[in-house]
């Protein structure tokens, strides 16, 4: 039995060859975990979409009988009394940029009386319009989890909802009959 000698170039390519492969089955393997989370992050963020959407009740449901307090006058109004009635919930944060832009934007125009802003946090929010607090009664029965968020009522059956990014998206669905 002869035994062949093998160069160190051949060692040396057949080595290359081998750290070739090697990288080559990382950069797909690499690729497939990034491909994966890609698709996690567009499913999550379709998800979170359909929260945002769909969060409240929906358009149609009749909600029950509730009463709110103006935090600026201490007046009470009961939302949902008047079946003809349409009055727009404005769901904003002391601590959210956006809705301070919308609210100081909201400021500058006259008193709109079919308008309710609901502070969700417990910092305050300066404002000229009826401002109520977000209370236990309101989250269990309105269930709005993204601010700003815009909730239309006609008398106690919701007709329209929406995030809104600016004062214009709440005069827009204010003035829609």
């Amino acid at each position: 039995m002869k035994i062949q000698r093998v160069s160190h170039v051949n060692i040396l390519i057949t080595f290359l060859i081998l750290l070739c492969a090697c990288m080559l089955y990382s950069e797909i393997s690499v690729f497939k975990s990034l491909s994966q989370l890609n698709g996690k992050v567009r499913y999550f963020a379709m998800v979170d979409d359909f929260l945002v959407y769909n969060q409240g009740p929906q358009i149609g449901t009749i909600i029950p009988h509730i009463n709110i307090i103006d935090e600026n006058s201490g007046q009470m109004l009961s939302i949902t009394e008047d079946q003809n009635r349409i009055i727009s919930l404005l769901f904003v944060s002391s601590t959210c940029s956006k809705c301070n832009n919308i609210i100081n934007n909201l400021n500058d125009f006259q008193l709109l009386d079919n308008l309710v802003i609901v502070n969700v946090n417990e910092d305050s929010v300066n404002t000229n319009h009826f401002l109520s607090i977000y209370s236990k009664r309101m989250k269990n029965i309105l269930m709005v989890h993204s601010i700003p968020y815009l909730i239309k009522l006609e008398g106690n059956m919701v007709i329209d909802k929406s995030t809104v990014d600016t004062a214009e998206d709440v005069l827009t669905i204010l003035k829609e009959e």
